[in-house]
């Protein structure tokens, strides 16, 4: 019984024409979802208007997030930490200048642009994860690499005398972690959020 003939180079190429069809629309999709998951808020999107967005069918759209939470998932997984954290994240890997100015330009920044600490959409998921396991994971493991570059700049900041022997390392960079991210709640949810004067005060 002859065997069939293989498929070499035009197959191949079909093939890679193929991918690079996927790998566009997987962008264009998650490009629309952030954009709207930013704009309107998980509550007011779906898969209907994030096809619309693209100009794709919904069913391109479920493939690569069948639910709302995974499509904030997979957007979640590929955001960039935002400045205050990336730098605090430098930081800690490599120290640039001493911890305790560190972060009171990470406190003053966050004070006056609670944005460039906490990503709205990060916020969303933080929301929601307990409630979708696989949401949860992606959460976590970025509140962790956050968590580990606080503790090292308290640690830092230990170094140098700075912190009391009574404090714990993990306590601190929770509470630096908790305080950043409830401000930036709060200024997302208040309009009277306008003057960070009196917070930079206390």
């Amino acid at each position: 019984r002859a065997s069939s003939p293989r498929c070499s180079g035009p197959c191949t190429r079909h093939s890679d024409r193929r991918s690079a069809v996927k790998r566009g629309q997987r962008e264009k999709i998650l490009a629309a979802a952030a954009e709207l998951l930013a704009e309107r808020g998980i509550a007011s999107i779906g898969r209907r208007e994030v096809a619309k967005a693209t100009d794709l069918p919904a069913r391109a759209v479920s493939e690569i997030g069948p639910t709302r939470s995974d499509l904030l998932r997979v957007v979640v997984e590929s955001l960039p930490f935002p400045p205050i954290s990336e730098a605090l994240q430098q930081q800690a890997q490599q120290p640039s200048v001493p911890a305790m100015q560190a972060l009171l330009t990470a406190a003053r920044e966050v004070l006056g642009s609670p944005a460039a600490a906490w990503d709205t959409r990060e916020i969303q998921a933080l929301a929601l994860a307990r409630y979708d396991p696989a949401l949860g994971a992606v959460v976590q493991h970025r509140l962790d690499q956050r968590r580990a570059a606080l503790t090292e700049v308290v640690r830092q900041l230990r170094g140098s005398g700075a912190v009391d022997d009574t404090i714990d390392d993990d306590a601190a960079a929770l509470h630096l972690l908790a305080v950043g991210l409830g401000l930036s709640v709060i200024a997302g949810a208040s309009t009277g959020w306008n003057a960070p004067s009196g917070w930079t005060g206390l």
